[in-house]
């Protein structure tokens, strides 16, 4: 199963069918994760079997602006893998900021996968990570400090093969097993206080 976490900013740019008679009928607002008690128990009565064709459904999970740090970090230490969208990024993106940081300080970074455009500039990020990898480094789990490897995706035109590329590095990563060899991969080895660029 899929659970995407998104602030108020997105729900209108993702309004299904259903919210949108959820908002006519103004009961949109229980959708929201208003509290940080409330995820346990919100996550525990999402629909995480498969459905009849054998797909998994994408739980949105929306956040209210005063209490979406807590839920991410929540959300984070039970999730299999994590995907972070940095397609478009700039330091000026504070939120994302921080759940990158945060990834950085305590997540398995084997678990991690970062998101880029064929367009975003690799040199740019490469030093956004090396600066958040030293700002997290006194706070950084022991369990993430065992991998010093951390995956990321480049989505270009070829986006069917790319997808597929994705789904395989999902797939890798939450059966935690050394990521095989894929053509739109770059690996980014934050270690000793440096990030290196290299093939997969």
């Amino acid at each position: 199963p899929v659970w995407m976490i998104a602030g108020p900013d997105l729900v209108g740019a993702y309004m299904e069918p259903d919210e949108f008679f959820a908002f006519m009928d103004r009961s949109l607002h229980t959708r929201f994760i208003t509290q940080p008690q409330q995820v346990p128990e919100r996550l525990a009565a999402l629909d995480n079997r498969r459905d009849a064709e054998g797909r998994f459904r994408v739980n949105e999970l929306y956040c209210a602006n005063t209490n979406w740090k807590p839920n991410v970090l929540a959300m984070n230490e039970q999730a299999g893998v994590i995907v972070l969208d940095l397609r478009e990024y700039t330091r000026q993106r504070a939120g994302t900021r921080f759940e990158l940081r945060e990834l950085l300080a305590r997540a398995p970074l084997a678990q991690v996968i970062l998101l880029l455009d064929e367009r975003d500039n690799l040199e740019v990020l490469r030093e956004e990570i090396e600066l958040l990898w030293h700002e997290a480094a006194t706070e950084r789990l022991p369990a993430s400090g065992n991998v010093h490897t951390l995956r990321v995706l480049t989505l270009g035109a070829d986006s069917d093969a790319q997808l597929r590329g994705l789904v395989d590095a999902v797939a890798e990563a939450a059966a935690r097993t050394a990521p095989a060899n894929a053509a739109q991969a770059v690996t980014i080895q934050p270690s000793k206080g440096s990030v290196s660029f290299g093939k997969p």
